[in-house]
Protein backbone atom coordinates (compact mmCIF):
# COMPACT_ATOMS: atom_id res chain seq x y z
CA UNK A 1 0.00 0.00 0.00
CA UNK A 2 0.99 3.47 -0.76
CA UNK A 3 1.00 4.26 2.96
CA UNK A 4 3.35 1.65 3.50
CA UNK A 5 5.55 2.43 1.15
CA UNK A 6 5.79 6.16 1.89
CA UNK A 7 6.73 5.16 5.63
CA UNK A 8 9.60 3.16 3.96
CA UNK A 9 10.78 6.15 1.96
CA UNK A 10 10.91 8.35 4.57
CA UNK A 11 12.73 6.37 7.49
CA UNK A 12 15.36 5.08 4.62
CA UNK A 13 15.97 8.65 3.27
CA UNK A 14 15.62 10.45 6.87
CA UNK A 15 13.52 13.52 5.98
CA UNK A 16 13.89 16.17 7.92
CA UNK A 17 15.71 17.24 10.69
CA UNK A 18 16.05 15.45 14.19
CA UNK A 19 14.33 16.98 17.10
CA UNK A 20 12.28 19.02 14.38
CA UNK A 21 10.61 16.70 12.07
CA UNK A 22 9.77 19.47 10.16
CA UNK A 23 10.26 16.68 6.67
CA UNK A 24 7.51 16.09 3.94
CA UNK A 25 6.77 13.57 1.49
CA UNK A 26 5.01 13.90 -2.00
CA UNK A 27 4.69 10.65 -3.55
CA UNK A 28 3.24 9.05 -6.84
CA UNK A 29 2.61 6.17 -7.62
CA UNK A 30 1.87 6.45 -11.45
CA UNK A 31 1.08 3.03 -12.08
CA UNK A 32 -1.13 2.29 -9.30
CA UNK A 33 -2.85 6.00 -9.81
CA UNK A 34 -2.25 6.68 -6.59
CA UNK A 35 -0.67 9.78 -4.67
CA UNK A 36 0.00 10.72 -1.12
CA UNK A 37 1.43 13.20 1.24
CA UNK A 38 3.37 12.13 4.16
CA UNK A 39 3.74 14.61 6.99
CA UNK A 40 7.29 14.93 9.68
CA UNK A 41 5.43 15.18 13.47
CA UNK A 42 6.72 18.86 13.76
CA UNK A 43 4.48 19.83 10.68
CA UNK A 44 1.04 17.78 11.61
CA UNK A 45 0.18 21.19 13.07
CA UNK A 46 0.27 23.06 10.33
CA UNK A 47 -0.65 20.50 7.84
CA UNK A 48 -3.26 18.13 8.99
CA UNK A 49 -4.79 15.04 7.37
CA UNK A 50 -7.35 17.24 6.59
CA UNK A 51 -5.72 20.10 4.59
CA UNK A 52 -3.70 17.64 2.93
CA UNK A 53 -6.59 15.97 1.67
CA UNK A 54 -7.65 19.38 0.54
CA UNK A 55 -3.89 19.88 -1.63
CA UNK A 56 -4.20 16.56 -3.06
CA UNK A 57 -8.16 16.50 -3.84
CA UNK A 58 -8.14 20.66 -5.36
CA UNK A 59 -4.42 20.94 -6.28
CA UNK A 60 -3.11 17.59 -7.50
CA UNK A 61 -5.77 15.23 -8.60
CA UNK A 62 -7.96 17.28 -11.40
CA UNK A 63 -4.71 17.85 -12.92
CA UNK A 64 -3.34 14.50 -12.92
CA UNK A 65 -6.96 13.28 -14.08
CA UNK A 66 -5.75 16.06 -17.36
CA UNK A 67 -2.86 14.07 -17.79
CA UNK A 68 -0.72 16.44 -16.23
CA UNK A 69 1.26 14.79 -13.82
CA UNK A 70 3.82 17.24 -13.56
CA UNK A 71 1.93 20.29 -13.18
CA UNK A 72 0.13 18.02 -10.31
CA UNK A 73 3.42 17.59 -8.72
CA UNK A 74 4.35 21.80 -9.06
CA UNK A 75 0.99 22.45 -7.79
CA UNK A 76 0.79 20.21 -4.92
CA UNK A 77 4.16 21.30 -3.66
CA UNK A 78 3.76 24.98 -3.61
CA UNK A 79 0.54 23.84 -1.83
CA UNK A 80 2.17 22.31 0.59
CA UNK A 81 5.22 25.17 0.88
CA UNK A 82 2.66 27.72 1.34
CA UNK A 83 1.38 25.84 4.57
CA UNK A 84 4.50 25.54 6.04
CA UNK A 85 6.30 29.29 4.62
CA UNK A 86 7.12 31.61 7.66
CA UNK A 87 6.43 28.91 10.47
CA UNK A 88 8.74 29.91 13.29
CA UNK A 89 11.16 26.42 13.01
CA UNK A 90 14.49 26.29 14.73
CA UNK A 91 17.18 27.26 11.95
CA UNK A 92 19.61 24.78 10.35
CA UNK A 93 22.34 27.07 11.96
CA UNK A 94 21.00 27.02 15.52
CA UNK A 95 20.90 23.12 14.70
CA UNK A 96 24.43 22.81 14.26
CA UNK A 97 25.42 24.74 17.29
CA UNK A 98 23.42 22.36 19.10
CA UNK A 99 24.63 19.09 17.44
CA UNK A 100 28.31 21.08 18.74
CA UNK A 101 27.64 20.84 21.97
CA UNK A 102 26.13 17.09 21.73
CA UNK A 103 29.28 16.18 19.91
CA UNK A 104 31.58 17.38 22.80
CA UNK A 105 29.53 15.84 25.64
CA UNK A 106 29.70 12.29 23.82
CA UNK A 107 33.55 12.58 23.11
CA UNK A 108 34.18 13.12 27.02
CA UNK A 109 31.58 10.46 28.17
CA UNK A 110 32.55 7.89 25.95
CA UNK A 111 36.41 8.82 26.85
CA UNK A 112 35.28 8.52 30.52
CA UNK A 113 33.80 5.05 29.85
CA UNK A 114 36.14 3.49 28.13
CA UNK A 115 39.15 5.04 30.46
CA UNK A 116 36.78 3.19 33.62
CA UNK A 117 36.47 -0.23 31.27
CA UNK A 118 40.09 0.26 30.38
CA UNK A 119 41.02 -0.79 34.20
CA UNK A 120 38.77 -4.11 34.08
CA UNK A 121 38.94 -5.50 30.65
CA UNK A 122 42.01 -4.23 29.53
CA UNK A 123 42.75 -0.81 27.20
CA UNK A 124 41.77 -2.48 23.93
CA UNK A 125 38.58 -3.68 25.22
CA UNK A 126 38.17 -0.74 27.02
CA UNK A 127 38.42 1.58 24.18
CA UNK A 128 35.82 -0.64 22.42
CA UNK A 129 33.03 -0.09 25.05
CA UNK A 130 33.58 3.09 25.00
CA UNK A 131 33.42 3.72 21.52
CA UNK A 132 30.15 1.55 21.46
CA UNK A 133 29.04 3.56 24.03
CA UNK A 134 29.80 7.34 22.18
CA UNK A 135 27.87 5.39 18.95
CA UNK A 136 24.27 4.32 20.94
CA UNK A 137 24.12 6.62 23.09
CA UNK A 138 25.10 9.33 20.05
CA UNK A 139 21.98 7.79 18.15
CA UNK A 140 19.46 9.47 20.41
CA UNK A 141 20.42 12.95 19.45
CA UNK A 142 22.58 12.93 16.40
CA UNK A 143 22.41 11.28 12.79
CA UNK A 144 23.93 8.09 12.31
CA UNK A 145 26.73 8.84 10.27
CA UNK A 146 27.91 11.26 12.99
CA UNK A 147 27.28 9.37 15.74
CA UNK A 148 29.66 6.44 14.36
CA UNK A 149 32.55 8.91 13.70
CA UNK A 150 32.20 10.20 17.41
CA UNK A 151 32.38 6.52 18.50
CA UNK A 152 35.73 6.24 16.54
CA UNK A 153 37.00 9.49 17.59
CA UNK A 154 36.67 8.20 21.26
CA UNK A 155 38.50 4.28 20.46
CA UNK A 156 41.43 6.81 18.75
CA UNK A 157 41.75 8.85 22.17
CA UNK A 158 41.39 5.69 24.59
CA UNK A 159 44.12 4.15 22.76
CA UNK A 160 46.47 6.99 22.19
CA UNK A 161 46.43 7.88 25.49
CA UNK A 162 46.27 4.43 26.79
CA UNK A 163 49.03 2.43 25.10
CA UNK A 164 51.64 3.71 25.01
CA UNK A 165 51.68 3.91 28.55
CA UNK A 166 50.79 0.42 29.04
CA UNK A 167 53.57 -0.23 26.90
CA UNK A 168 56.16 1.42 28.31
CA UNK A 169 55.30 -0.29 31.59
CA UNK A 170 55.41 -3.87 30.38
CA UNK A 171 51.61 -4.43 30.73
CA UNK A 172 51.64 -6.77 27.34
CA UNK A 173 50.40 -4.64 24.93
CA UNK A 174 53.64 -4.27 22.71
CA UNK A 175 51.28 -4.64 19.82
CA UNK A 176 48.91 -1.88 20.41
CA UNK A 177 50.38 -0.17 16.64
CA UNK A 178 48.77 -2.82 14.84
CA UNK A 179 45.03 -2.82 16.63
CA UNK A 180 45.00 1.28 15.83
CA UNK A 181 45.14 0.19 12.39
CA UNK A 182 42.52 -2.60 12.61
CA UNK A 183 40.76 0.73 14.59
CA UNK A 184 40.83 2.65 11.96
CA UNK A 185 38.77 0.63 9.86
CA UNK A 186 36.32 -0.46 12.08
CA UNK A 187 35.38 3.30 12.09
CA UNK A 188 34.83 3.29 8.24
CA UNK A 189 33.74 -0.08 7.79
CA UNK A 190 29.81 1.05 7.68
CA UNK A 191 29.26 -2.45 9.71
CA UNK A 192 26.79 -0.17 11.69
CA UNK A 193 24.48 0.43 9.15
CA UNK A 194 26.87 3.10 7.35
CA UNK A 195 24.71 5.97 6.14
CA UNK A 196 25.77 6.96 2.84
CA UNK A 197 22.32 6.52 1.41
CA UNK A 198 21.11 8.81 3.16
CA UNK A 199 22.69 10.94 0.79
CA UNK A 200 23.77 13.60 3.78
CA UNK A 201 24.17 16.91 3.02
CA UNK A 202 22.08 20.49 3.48
CA UNK A 203 19.59 20.30 6.20
CA UNK A 204 17.77 16.70 5.57
CA UNK A 205 19.50 13.67 6.66
CA UNK A 206 18.52 13.91 9.95
CA UNK A 207 15.56 11.48 10.73
CA UNK A 208 13.21 13.16 11.01
CA UNK A 209 10.06 11.36 12.90
CA UNK A 210 6.80 10.28 11.01
CA UNK A 211 4.18 8.72 12.65
CA UNK A 212 1.51 8.23 9.22
CA UNK A 213 0.39 11.58 9.49
CA UNK A 214 -0.89 12.72 5.91
CA UNK A 215 -3.37 12.26 3.28
CA UNK A 216 -3.66 9.63 0.10
CA UNK A 217 -5.70 9.86 -3.05
CA UNK A 218 -6.50 8.21 -6.14
CA UNK A 219 -7.48 9.52 -9.84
Amino acid sequence: EIEQFSIRVVDSWKLGRKGVDDGALLLVALNDRRVRIEVGRGLEGDIPDVKAFRIIDDAILPRFKQGDVSGGVLAGARAVVGLIRGMDLPSPRAQRDDSKGWSFFLTLFGYAIGNAAEVFVGVLIGAGIGGLATFALGLLVLPTVFSLSLGGLVVALVLIVKIPRDSIGGGGYGGGSSYRGRSSGWTSSGSFGGGGSFGGGGSFGGGGSFSGGGSSGRW
